[in-house]
């Protein structure tokens, strides 16, 4: 039993991460990125998110820029559009801002963005100092937050088909996934019902040895007795009704 548990569960888990064809790979952290040698990462060459690599001290993104660095000649690019298209011909990850990649993402069902985020950063409207044009910009700004128009903007432009379709989850299992765990829960049942008749048999023809019965007689008994002690072990109790 223990051990049709274990492969029961061991294929239930299989067929689960089997299940799950929506993205092209496992990596969905930076640290994913750089303990696989398959996939190529980089950026553009010189930006913002490059030099974030280059003067962080975090044990990861120092790897990344590493790697980064010392293969500049083959991972790095000169144009976010150069980037994308490097992604959809080889095995090659694009690192970006994610604000830019969600709304690339958005539009093109051919590219996915992994979850993780770093260094989030915020964007606002500049103005000149002491400029009348600060307080009604951010009045406006209140007011579209309030009234719902920034998320519908939001949706609009960055809640594409694309990003509902391409989301990671797991698809349903259909009906013939589960048949090698059926077949082999029917193979474990039958074993044991194997096993049980022959020690029933075997029994049968102990007692018929001892008491001079037939071998069919004594794997009746044997077999009446058996159900016999079920009933004794798990005894009915119908209620009383006492006058």
């Amino acid at each position: 039993t223990i051990i049709l548990l274990a492969a029961y569960v061991a294929s239930f888990a299989a067929m689960l991460n089997s299940g799950n064809d929506q993205t092209p790979t496992s990596i969905q952290t930076f640290e994913d990125l750089v303990k696989q040698r398959a996939i190529e990462f980089g950026t553009v060459e010189s930006s913002s998110t490059y030099n974030f690599f280059k003067i962080s001290k975090n044990p990861t993104y120092q790897q990344i820029y590493e790697y980064m660095e010392r293969r500049k000649d083959y991972v790095m690019v000169k144009t976010v559009n150069e980037g994308l298209q490097r992604v959809k011909d080889s095995n090659y990850a694009y690192i970006g801002e994610s604000v830019m990649l969600d709304l690339i993402a958005a539009r093109d069902c051919n590219l996915i963005r992994a979850s993780e985020v770093i260094g989030p950063r915020g964007y606002g409207i500049a103005a000149k100092m002491g400029s009348p044009w600060i307080k009604k910009l951010s009045i406006v700004i209140l007011q579209l937050g309030e009234s719902g128009h920034l998320d519908f903007l939001h949706d609009k432009w960055w809640g594409g088909s694309c990003t509902k379709e391409s989301t990671p989850g797991y698809s349903a299992l259909q009906p013939q996934a589960l048949g090698g765990v059926f077949l082999l829960l029917a193979i474990g049942l039958t074993l044991g019902i194997i096993v049980a008749l022959l020690e029933l048999a075997f029994k049968a023809r102990r007692s018929a040895e001892e008491l001079k019965k037939p071998c069919c007689t004594a794997f009746g008994e044997e077999v009446g007795r058996r159900f016999k002690s079920q009933e004794e072990e798990h005894p009915e109790n119908p209620e009383k009704i006492q006058p």
